[in-house]
C-alpha cells in the first residue's frame, strides 16, 4: 500500500503548523494598507479586495465597459 506524501500532483499540505504561519501572515497581508490604482484611494487590502471583486461583478454584468485589475509584486 502507498503512504500518502506531502506532495501530490504538485499540490501540498501543510502541518498545523505551517497552517498557523500561513493564516498568520495573510491576515497581515490583509491588513496592509495599499493604493488602487485605479483612483488612487488608499485602503486595506482585504477592503480592495472587496472592491475589486465588485467591480469585475459589474463588468461581467455589462453595468461598466471595462475592468482593470490589481498586480501584486
Amino acid at each position: 500500500m502507498r503512504r500518502p506524501s506531502a506532495v501530490e500532483r504538485e499540490a501540498c499540505q501543510l502541518t498545523e503548523a505551517g497552517r498557523k504561519k500561513f493564516f498568520a501572515a495573510f491576515e497581515q497581508r490583509k491588513a496592509a494598507v495599499v493604493t488602487l490604482p485605479i483612483y488612487g484611494y488608499r485602503m486595506l487590502y482585504s477592503r480592495m479586495l472587496e472592491v475589486l471583486a465588485r467591480m469585475l461583478a459589474a463588468y461581467v454584468r455589462g453595468m461598466v465597459p471595462s475592468y482593470t485589475g490589481f498586480t501584486v509584486r
